[in-house]
């Protein structure tokens, strides 16, 4: 299937997220993190990570997508996730922040000027948060907890309030021969803010009811390397996908998860997952060394629709525009030639 590179930006520093904003009155935002290793030579110098955040508006004109480039805001640390809350909180636009020195930031979009402004953040800590979820996504709520994956074979969980930042439950949630490994990433189910999904270096695919303290299952055998992408689908809450470095999708009832309903290869680790916000059955993967793909899938058969191959590295970070337009627009960073590309299945219709 055609496609069409609309437009490419340099984020010169590695380019391993991408979102866009989902929340009504923002959605035409794009978000685009980078993490940079600086490694030192000088003995007793740590090796540093920083990182930014870059943000850009899209807009549909005369059958184009235009870009403009908002503003790129210098961080502390490189960024390894990179979330927007599904529906305000308080009133405000919310950009949740998982960092390579273990903290979780949360920024607030203005309404007007499109700036972030930090808005709350955690201490500073001995592990890397690898991955971030909030809990509101299909359930609206004015303190939603963000669930991090963690670098030490940990989850944490935290509830914003407006206060700040509150942790409310941190466990060891997968490990290999007793050592620790990193937990790639944690994902709440949409409809269920009791219920949280994980995935570890392990290979193990873990489900957690927060009101219980053993996981309600595991699963070890599915995938064969480390599981490093899960979303649960926003519009049928009986479905899961989960993606591993091993190549290949796996797609669950979340009712039944005895085994998967289906596999689906893709050539390349899937490093994220992202369901279509109106149609069900299309699924967005970025997928490492095989490119940026569109799948349809359900229940019982998968297609790869489009294979966007344009970007010459690691294919990290990937999202749907949600601003309007006649067809599938979509943003993704690829991480050592540290690229940015918003681009658009041309026969495809949304």
């Amino acid at each position: 299937m055609a496609v069409t590179t609309w437009q490419t930006r340099d984020t010169e520093q590695h380019a391993d997220c991408v979102e866009s904003c989902p929340v009504a009155g923002a959605t035409n935002v794009m978000a685009v993190g980078t993490y940079h290793l600086t490694k030192h030579t000088d003995e007793g110098l740590d090796d540093t990570r920083s990182g930014t955040i870059q943000l850009h508006t899209l807009e549909t004109k005369d059958d184009e997508i235009i870009m403009k480039d908002l503003a790129k805001y210098p961080m502390q640390s490189g960024i390894f996730d990179m979330k927007w809350s599904r529906e305000r909180v308080h009133n405000k636009v919310l950009l949740g922040l998982a960092t390579a020195v273990g903290t979780l930031e949360v920024m607030e979009l203005k309404n007007e000027s499109h700036e972030l402004v930090p808005y709350a953040a955690t201490e500073v800590c001995d592990t890397m948060f690898l991955s971030l979820d909030w809990n509101n996504r299909v359930v609206p709520t004015n303190d939603p907890l963000i669930a991090v994956s963690q670098s030490n074979s940990c989850l944490s969980v935290w509830q914003l309030t407006p206060s700040g930042l509150e942790s409310t439950r941190e466990w060891r949630a997968h490990d290999m021969f007793g050592e620790n490994i990193e937990v790639w990433i944690t994902a709440w189910h949409a409809a269920s803010p009791n219920t949280l999904y994980s995935g570890g270096d392990d290979a193990v695919f873990k489900g957690w009811d927060m009101r219980m303290d053993q996981p309600t299952f595991i699963k070890r055998d599915i995938h064969s390397m480390g599981v490093c992408s899960i979303q649960s689908h926003p519009l049928d809450e009986n479905l899961v996908a989960v993606g591993s470095y091993d190549e290949a999708i796996t797609l669950w009832d979340a009712r039944a998860m005895r085994q998967p309903l289906l596999r689906h290869e893709t050539g390349g680790g899937v490093w994220r997952l992202k369901w279509h916000s109106t149609n069900k059955t299309w699924l967005l993967a970025a997928c490492m060394h095989n490119g940026f793909q569109i799948i349809d899938i359900n229940t019982s058969h998968s297609t790869q629709l489009v294979h966007y191959t344009k970007q010459e590295s690691l294919a990290y970070g990937v999202d749907w525009w949600y601003g309007e337009s006649p067809r599938p627009v979509v943003g993704s960073g690829s991480f050592y030639d540290h690229s940015f590309h918003v681009w658009s299945a041309d026969s495809m219709a949304q």
